[in-house]
């Protein structure tokens, strides 16, 4: 997996999402579907168990959503994804909007998000 790879290097970093990413949300029946979720939970999961090593170097977790609608509606689920990931979750509406957030991120300092213990 990529962000095994990235952590390894102990270097600041950020994971940007696709627009195209997130389809599995859409209305899907069947194999597709069902793939969408479980691919959602495995990530899900690696994140969760990964939460301290990643906390260590990646400083965000950005996805690009076009639609102000959807991206407004995801911001009010990343408190919830920030707090059981350990690393900041940004929207932007586009990759460049991604790309300079993502730079900003890593040339800062400090940590949006505290760990529980």
């Amino acid at each position: 997996m990529v962000p095994a790879f990235l952590i390894a290097r102990g270097e600041a970093f950020v994971i940007i999402f696709p627009s195209d990413f997130n389809e599995g949300d859409a209305p899907q029946t069947g194999e597709p579907r069902r793939r969408a979720q479980e691919g959602r939970r495995l990530r899900a999961r690696w994140l969760k168990e990964n939460r301290r090593a990643l906390a260590a170097v990646c400083k965000g977790l950005i996805s690009i959503e076009e639609s102000s609608l959807k991206r407004a509606f995801q911001v009010t689920k990343s408190a919830m994804l920030e707090k059981a990931f350990g690393v900041p979750v940004k929207m932007a509406g586009s990759m460049p909007e991604a790309e300079q957030l993502g730079r900003a991120l890593v040339a800062s300092p400090h940590r949006d998000v505290a760990l529980a213990p």
